[in-house]
């Protein structure tokens, strides 16, 4: 037989034998490895068979690759949110205080501290990264920014109404502070702090330049006279005051002994709910007859 023919012949043979060899080893990875098609150009393979490890297991946390490309045929609910919720971590804009960050994510300034290690003298960076309080490391704080607690209109535990006068700028800071306040829910056996709470009351909280005592001016000038209203509604409550200052001088909306100074850093607003249930601080004012009311309610759950 001519060479030729054999080595040819040859040559056919092995190319069918390579051939057999390959499908059957393609089969074999794919039967060991299937791959689901999500959309042309973006490939995932499964997790692999494994009784010992849940889909739980692979967090979606630190996942960063790209969605897969628009497809009519795939709807936004087959990617997940379970795991997606509030960022863990945000970087503080231009001005932010720690009460403008709670505010903005829902979130107590008492726990924003917390897991950030810090204080209230000690602001946030503007640039540096921080914390967010998720479920898991939130404290059992004494004060909350609640949804919608029910209040029932017959639990009125009281009611204290002071006067002062409008239109100026210690009164746009007084009415500021009570809607910081309005709301607040105090916990059982918790104690709510003006420091912690409502904060340094500077510009970066919303708070504007007023007068203050004994003299000059400074942010948040006129806030002690919200800081009198709710100390008195929590003393007539019957409620354990922590502390409480006196200004300087005697101020015209409130009795000698019955006001309640506040000076960041220095001098706090503090009392406790002694109470076995949750209480409520509604803080209303009118801007025409200079009148604030807080008004003291039993929380039903």
């Amino acid at each position: 037989m001519n060479k030729n023919i054999v080595t040819k012949v040859a040559a056919v043979l092995l190319a069918v034998l390579f051939g057999f060899v390959v499908n059957y080893r393609a089969d074999v990875v794919k039967a060991a490895f299937p791959l689901v098609l999500v959309d042309e150009g973006c490939v995932l393979p499964p997790c692999p068979a494994n009784p010992s490890i849940s889909s739980d297991d692979f967090s979606q946390t630190n996942v960063s690759t790209p969605p897969c490309p628009a497809n009519p045929s795939i709807s936004s609910d087959d990617f997940s949110q379970t795991n997606v919720s509030t960022p863990t971590s945000v970087f503080p804009k231009k001005g932010d205080g720690w009460y403008s960050i709670a505010q903005r994510y829902g979130c107590s300034v008492n726990d924003l501290l917390l897991v950030n290690n810090s204080s209230l003298n000690k602001g946030p960076v503007y640039g540096q990264a921080i914390k967010l309080p998720s479920v898991n490391n939130l404290s059992n704080t004494a004060f909350a920014f609640p949804s919608e607690p029910k209040v029932a209109e017959n639990e009125l535990i009281c009611s204290v109404t002071l006067k002062n006068k409008t239109g100026t700028p210690s009164w746009s800071n007084a009415t500021h502070a009570a809607r910081i306040l309005d709301g607040l829910v105090l916990a059982p056996n918790k104690t709510f702090s003006w420091a912690t709470f409502v904060g340094p009351c500077g510009k970066a909280d919303g708070f504007i330049l007023a007068p203050v005592y004994p003299e000059g001016e400074a942010y948040g000038g006129g806030v002690c006279f919200t800081s009198t209203v709710i100390h008195q509604a929590a003393k007539k409550a019957d409620m354990q005051i922590l502390e409480r200052h006196t200004h300087s001088k005697r101020v015209a909306y409130a009795e000698p002994g019955s006001d309640a100074s506040v000076s960041y850093g220095s001098w706090d607003n503090r009392f406790k709910n002694t109470y076995d249930f949750p209480v409520k601080f509604v803080i209303t004012y009118d801007d025409s007859t200079g009148k604030m009311t807080a008004e003291v309610y039993k929380v039903v759950n």
